[in-house]
Formats: structure tokens, sequence, C-alpha cells
């Protein structure tokens, strides 16, 4: 798992309650369950079973975790119509040493992991399941106008998957991938960036105009033009989209404002020499800018 999504793992989960229902407690995954707001293990019996949906309610579950190698048509059918009101995560944990049928509680899973995944993939694999807690968020302060906190808390998690999208893509370049698919998703974050600095009250006129730049720079941006000669023009645009994310990092999360005008000067000088380094025409006197 990427060492930023470790990080964000806990400001996702840190509001949720989970509940492993079944035959295993998956005791050495504790650690990623502590960072739960609670976590609950029941064990199946026939009551257990029998009253699992009264015990999500109670209880207020947002992620379920089926360990159950019994019952599993009964458990599916009750999962099946508590997902058509609420909006609960499923995961289903199998043991690759049983023999029983399991593709009906797959079927209805958001994800599925067997006795051999480690504690990292399953807190990324908790961490897509839970991704679209942000548009939730939303949802629910459209409702409740007045909670700011919840309303601060979904802004910053936006904030943190538009950051990690940029990495991703800017590791993606950096690995060989220049492809319009790829280009076409760091034009839909960086629409995203600019909604943000337009509607959060953002002071610096420079990073408006140099987000926007940029955008205009992709949107008349030919990959198939590029000569062999300024190949290293995508080395300089991943590290400019790497400035990016960590402006929305500093300035939208930790809220470091008094170094603002260092970010101005690495993001103009990132965006001038990407630009000069695809340009055909550059002259070689050119000194190399500084990167901060």
């Amino acid at each position: 798992m990427l060492k930023k999504e470790k990080i964000y793992f806990r400001f996702v989960v840190q509001d949720r309650n989970l509940l492993i229902f079944g035959d295993s407690a998956l005791e050495h995954f504790n650690e990623v369950f502590k960072k739960f707001h609670k976590f609950y293990y029941i064990e199946q019996t026939e009551y257990t079973l029998e009253n699992l949906t009264s015990i999500i309610y109670q209880n207020k579950i947002d992620v379920l975790i089926v360990t159950a190698a019994k019952n599993r048509s009964q458990i599916c059918n009750l999962l099946d119509i508590l997902q058509r009101d609420e909006d609960i995560h499923i995961l289903t944990y199998i043991d690759l040493q049983d023999k029983e049928p399991f593709e009906d509680l797959i079927n209805i899973s958001d994800s599925v992991f067997t006795n051999s995944i480690s504690s990292d993939q399953l807190e990324y694999k908790l961490y897509v399941c839970l991704s679209d807690i942000i548009q939730n968020n939303k949802k629910t302060m459209k409702k409740e106008k007045n909670s700011t906190d919840e309303y601060k808390d979904a802004f910053e998690l936006e904030v943190m998957f538009i950051s990690e999208e940029f990495l991703d893509i800017s590791k993606a370049i950096d690995n060989g991938d220049i492809s319009n698919e790829l280009f076409d998703r760091l034009r839909s974050n960086l629409s995203k960036v600019i909604h943000i600095i337009d509607s959060h009250l953002m002071h610096s006129d420079v990073i408006k105009k140099l987000v926007r730049d940029f955008k205009l720079f992709l949107e008349g941006f030919d990959i198939e033009s590029v000569e062999v000669e300024n190949i290293e023009g995508f080395e300089y645009l991943a590290r400019l989209i790497e400035d990016i994310a960590s402006f929305l990092e500093k300035y939208f999360i930790s809220r470091k404002f008094d170094d603002i005008y260092v970010v101005e000067d690495s993001l103009e000088n990132s965006l001038k020499f990407m630009r000069r380094s695809f340009d055909k025409d550059e002259n070689d006197d050119e000194s190399e800018l500084e990167f901060f």
C-alpha cells in the first residue's frame, strides 16, 4: 500500500464503524480494525444470524466483513435486502481451504479477500471500498448546512483523494504511461483543482493563473507531435504534477500559508521549464531553472 494511502486511510475510517461477522474474528488484523471509530466481532449463532439486521442498525455499522463458512445463503438474503435501503460496504473473507460455495455472497460484496492477504492489502481494499465516502458526505452536507465540522472533513477528504490522483498520474508518467486516457484523467482532475481554488477563497492570484495556464497547455497538447529530443519534457511534466499535489496538501490540509511564495515560485518554474522542454525551438543556451 502506498505511504500516503496509509496516512489517509485513518481519515477515511476514523468516523466509521466496522462489524466482523461469522466464524473468525480475524484478530491478526486488529491493528487495521482499531483505526475505525468502533469495531466489533460477533460470532455466528442461530440468534445472531436471526438478528443480524438489527445488530447492524443498532451499532450504526458502515462496513461489514463476513467470515461465515456456513449459512451463506441465508446471510446473502439478509444482506441483499439490507443493501437496498442502507449505504453499507460489505467485504467477504474466504478461507482457501473452504470448499463450500460462496458465489452468491461474493456477488453482493464490494470486495473479497482470502487468508493470504496482508494487513497493507486489506487496508487498501477498505480504502478503495470507502472511496465514495466523499460523495456521501457531500449529500449529507446538502441536508445539514450547519454541520461545519462534517463539511470540513468532506472537503479535506476530497482534496486528499485529488492529491492522490495527481501522485498516481505522476508515477504513471515516470513509468512510461503517456496514453490519451492518462491525459484525460489529468485534465479531469485539474478541472477539480480549478473548482477548489475558485470556491474556497484561494488568495494567491499567481497560483490561480498558473493552474489555469497549465490546463490551457494540456488542452492544446498533442502527444503524437512530441519529438524524441523533447521526450525529457514528460519528466518535467511529472514533477509539475507532483508540485500541484504538494500544494493541495500544504494549503488545504496542513494549512501552511507561510511558504505560499515558495509554492508560487516552484509551480511557475516547473511550468515554464516543462514548456521549454517540449518546445522544438528551445534555445540550448537557456539556463536551467531551479526546482524547489
